[in-house]
């Protein structure tokens, strides 16, 4: 699910399964919180499952503290490599403080840039001491779009 093993200091999960009237299975967050060395995330809301889907998210929450630099690393290999390799070149140091969150849409098309009215995802907050590199350096032999 990750390219790598999270990390994880803490996880707290208050959580419920159920059938909705359709029989499709959701999943209820009250609450959870996960802190590691690279953020401090607490959101609730619900997944719920779509046959033959990654299913459909409503989340939101609050992201005390995040660093950049390790973001991408939280994120599952579903999201476009793209993106996560952005990510970890594109935001190479600084943190972002008491962060908004913001997940609802078909999960299939996270994080919907291609789609946006498939979903939204937003992260709104406080950036500090962070550099952005709009047009990271590319490694040497790596191509930069279609050739």
């Amino acid at each position: 699910m990750f390219e790598a093993p999270l990390g994880l200091d803490h996880l707290e999960l208050d959580a419920s399964t159920y059938r909705d009237a359709q029989d499709r299975l959701v999943l209820k967050v009250q609450q959870a919180q996960v802190i590691s060395a690279a953020l401090d995330l607490v959101m609730q809301g619900q997944w719920q499952a779509e046959p033959g889907t990654s299913g459909r998210a409503d989340f939101q929450g609050l992201m005390r503290r995040a660093t950049l630099g390790q973001i991408g690393s939280h994120l599952p290999v579903t999201v476009d490599a793209d993106a996560r390799e952005w990510l970890a070149r594109g935001l190479p140091e600084g943190q972002l403080r008491n962060a908004s969150v913001v997940l609802t849409g078909e999960l299939d098309h996270f994080p919907f840039g291609e789609q946006p009215d498939k979903g939204t995802f937003r992260i709104a907050g406080r950036f500090e001491g962070t550099d952005i590199d709009y047009a990271p350096p590319v490694a040497a032999g790596e191509q930069i779009g279609p050739v």
